[in-house]
């Protein structure tokens, strides 16, 4: 009955196992495919400032060290879309209904780019405005961008904890696993000593027991049992050999 039990549970566990595995092997593919957008991302961030330059390339110094320093700047206001979603909920009602992350950030977002109008607002005098208004739009590409990879950096980070916790489950099971195997080992190995290691006494004639006696008890621990023919066969092979050489 213990052993059907065993055998029930393992294959139970092993079906579990094999079911997590499959969705580890997804899971994973999801993963690589976030790292890798974020990875485009990051790069197309770096391309942005990378051709800063370049897309003034027909202004002098002075003026490209201004728009610079105007490219390097950021909302002052920025994210503050969380502040603004909290009144909209009661803070003595626990159970009110909380933003959902798609609320909060697109609340961020529309936050984010009111911030990044105010500040287009602010051209200087000597900045032509059609310049300033290319600036504006580089600026407001890249601040967007790196809005965009921060919020994908969350989501690999969430995606990588997830599939953490899914191989630390695996890696339950596993032991699970092993464990029952170890008590179907103990289990087998109890029910072969129980059938085939049984303690038995034998009534011996004298002449057939052919280990050294010691002075109280017998010790068999080294010795073996065979059937009394394959005795005989022996010594009759030996008288053989032996009138053999004499003669």
């Amino acid at each position: 009955q213990r052993e059907k039990e065993l055998d029930e549970i393992y294959e139970v566990k092993r079906k579990e196992q094999e079911c997590l595995m499959e969705k580890l092997g997804n899971i994973k593919k999801v993963v690589e495919k976030g790292q890798e957008s974020y990875d485009i991302m990051c790069a197309e961030d770096k391309l942005i400032e990378k051709n800063f330059k370049k897309e003034f390339h027909d202004q002098n110094a002075a003026v490209v060290d201004v728009l610079l320093r105007a490219f390097k700047r950021r909302p002052k206001r920025n994210l503050i879309a969380q502040a603004n979603l909290q009144t909209d909920i009661s803070p003595y009602n626990p159970y009110s209904e909380r933003p959902s992350t798609a609320r909060q950030q697109k609340a961020q977002r529309s936050a984010l780019l009111s911030s990044v109008d105010e500040m287009d607002n602010d051209r200087r005098e000597d900045i032509d405005v059609d310049v300033w208004q290319r600036l504006c739009k580089i600026r407001r590409k890249k601040i967007v961008k790196e809005f965009d990879i921060k919020l994908k950096a969350l989501d690999v980070a969430e995606m990588n904890s997830f599939y953490q916790r899914r191989q630390e489950d695996e890696g339950a099971l596993k032991d699970e696993l092993q464990y029952i195997e170890s008590l179907q080992e103990t289990l087998y190995e109890d029910r072969f000593r129980f059938y085939a290691n049984l303690e038995i006494q034998l009534l011996m004639k004298q002449g057939q027991v052919e280990v050294e006696a010691s002075s109280i008890i017998h010790d068999f621990t080294d010795s073996i049992l065979i059937h009394r023919s394959v005795v005989e066969e022996l010594n009759k092979k030996i008288r053989e050999l032996g009138e053999a050489k004499v003669k």
